[in-house]
């Protein structure tokens, strides 16, 4: 049998949480070798992924409650800020083998 259940499924560790409000606010540097997250906004936001980002009105749309599992490369961030001027958290959690 795979780890964690299912050859697909991943197991999370090192979770972090980023305020989500009104500007934009940086994740913690994201250092998993294997790339892989899992992330899940408890509002609807806009998240800007690169090494500096800033979320801007035109940044990628992230419903609430939707789980996406993306990969980011070593060193990177995650901007986060409100779509609708509503205030929650993006929880960020790396995805592991």
């Amino acid at each position: 049998m795979a780890k964690y259940g299912y050859p697909t499924a991943f197991g999370l560790a090192n979770n972090q949480t980023v305020a989500i409000g009104s500007t934009s606010a940086q994740s913690n540097t994201l250092t998993n070798s294997l790339n892989h997250y899992r992330v899940i906004p408890t509002c609807d936001c806009l998240i800007e992924i690169d090494l500096n980002p800033t979320a801007t009105n035109s940044s990628a749309v992230l419903p609430a409650f939707t789980i996406e599992y993306l990969v980011i490369p070593v060193g990177s961030k995650i901007a986060v800020k409100s779509l609708s001027g509503s205030t929650g958290n993006l929880h960020i959690a790396d995805a592991i083998r």
